[in-house]
């Protein structure tokens, strides 16, 4: 299970070689998560993004009763005012799968927090009103969870501008999510790879093996840019 995680964590990311030889064995490292699906994969990205931009804080001490919890513990409303927010969203193209406002309702944001960009004539996400959204957020203390872009919508096929959406979401500080559930093995594809350009910088991917991979189960993948993120949602039975 891990050698095919690291296996196609490399066709996400293409990192070189010798990443992948002290990582894909190393039980201490996670490369990505199996699901049952890609909303359950979508929730997982979302999940560690919410938790690492509204994590613990220490006062200083080196006390266990000083700071911040983090919002696993303490919640979405203790997070946001110990942080400073006067609210929480994520935004992404009107055409995201719907498992992404179930996410935003899961993990304590609500449904409308969801934020849906306008798409242009070949239904990808205009990023012009992208950055405008996020502008307006940073105006009204609004933290961006993350930028949501599609690697094949559901409805169209279509896969947004994520070389740009990835410069957007650095630029304001927010987690950048692919949901390549339908696109995502246009990366096995040399013709086609080159539609899915930018999805190496985002800092999570979630992928579905029960589609254009054609297994015969539910089976929904999430993977990490940086295997250290695993951590921030990482609890155990």
């Amino acid at each position: 299970e891990r050698e095919a995680m690291a296996q196609l964590h490399r066709v996400v990311y293409g990192f070189d070689g010798r990443f992948y030889e002290r990582r894909a064995r190393d039980p201490g490292c996670v490369l990505g998560t199996f699901a049952s699906g890609g909303t359950a994969a979508n929730l997982t990205a979302l999940w560690a993004a919410r938790n690492r931009a509204l994590g613990p804080k220490t006062d200083g001490t080196g006390t266990d009763g000083g700071g911040f919890a983090g919002v696993e513990e303490e919640g979405m409303h203790a997070a946001l005012k110990h942080h400073g927010y006067e609210g929480a969203a994520i935004v992404g193209s009107a055409l995201l799968h719907y498992s992404v406002g179930k996410a935003a309702g899961v993990l304590g944001l609500g449904s409308r927090s969801l934020i849906e960009i306008p798409y242009d004539d070949e239904f990808r996400v205009r990023t012009d009103l992208m950055e405008r959204a996020l502008e307006d957020c940073k105006n009204r203390g609004i933290l961006v969870l993350a930028v949501v872009g599609l690697a094949g919508a559901t409805e169209t096929g279509s896969v947004d501008d994520l070389r740009t959406l990835a410069a957007l979401a650095r630029k304001h500080g927010a987690h950048f999510h692919v949901d390549a559930a339908w696109g995502g093995p246009l990366a096995f594809s040399r013709r086609h790879r080159p539609l899915l350009d930018g999805i190496e910088l985002a800092d999570t991917v979630t992928l579905d093996g029960h589609k254009q991979l054609y297994m015969p189960m539910g089976c929904g993948m999430c993977f990490y840019r940086d295997p250290e993120l695993c951590r921030a949602a990482s609890p155990t039975a």
